[in-house]
């Protein structure tokens, strides 16, 4: 269940089992536990190899986007 609703979110397609590709989703999360301003939370979708990045606000959603 998810801490809050939002629409806003963004999706990193991910290989869970490569650790070089799964280390991006790790600096993902530093990235949003650094610099996220507001609430944020992950889910994990490993049929679709997906990551969604949820957020409370669109300046956290955009700067996310940019950096990573």
């Amino acid at each position: 269940m998810a801490p809050f609703e939002t629409d806003i979110h963004i999706e990193m397609v991910i290989n869970l089992d490569d650790a070089a590709d799964d280390h991006r989703r790790v600096v993902a999360e530093w990235w949003c536990c650094d610099q996220a301003q507001g609430g944020w939370f992950r889910s994990v979708n490993k049929l679709a190899r997906t990551v969604r990045f949820s957020f409370e606000s669109d300046h956290d959603a955009i700067a996310f986007w940019l950096a990573n």
